[in-house]
């Protein structure tokens, strides 16, 4: 994985950017902004219970609860700051951005990273993922999926090849 973009899983023979998604509108009402977040929960070593590693330093980082100082139980009840972010769906983020709610890609973009969009708009959390706009809408997208066909990938699996008949 080359982090925070690509992905290769040799055991499928699967490839996919991060960014890329593929979520009908109609199922943005119950797709999360980020399914990591759902399965993995980051402790900084201040004690801060963060959904990403990649929090860690941001502004954003003081709102999230300390471990230290509030028990599990509490950061884990469906009511609390960290339960309710790890909890933003993809409606939640369409319904606070208009210019995305309009864009062509938002099925596949979906929002894009929450980190990424943080070193953007530090204070919001459901800003735009400047990275993802720039992946897709910059053509990005298009010369990695025209290089992936290149290589032998065909909507992100590898293509059987037949055996070398030449020896």
């Amino acid at each position: 994985m080359m982090e925070g973009f690509f992905h290769y899983d040799k055991s499928r023979q699967r490839e996919r950017a991060v960014n890329e998604k593929d979520i009908p509108e109609s199922e943005f009402g119950k797709s999360l902004m980020c399914s990591i977040v759902r399965t993995s929960m980051y402790v900084s070593p201040q004690g801060n219970v963060l959904p990403c590693m990649s929090l860690i330093g941001m502004p954003i980082e003081a709102q999230f609860p300390n471990l230290l100082k509030t028990p599990l139980e509490d950061i884990l009840n469906d009511s609390s700051y960290y339960m309710k972010t790890v909890n933003l769906r993809v409606s939640d983020f369409m319904e606070h951005n208009r210019e995305c709610r309009e864009c062509e890609y938002r099925e596949a973009c979906c929002g894009g990273c929450r980190a990424m969009a943080l070193n953007t708009y530090p204070e919001d959390y459901l800003g735009r993922d400047m990275h993802a706009c720039e992946y897709f809408k910059g053509g990005r997208k298009d010369k990695k999926d025209a290089l992936m066909k290149e290589l032998g990938f065909e909507d992100g699996r590898r293509k059987e090849t037949a055996p070398d008949q030449s020896m």
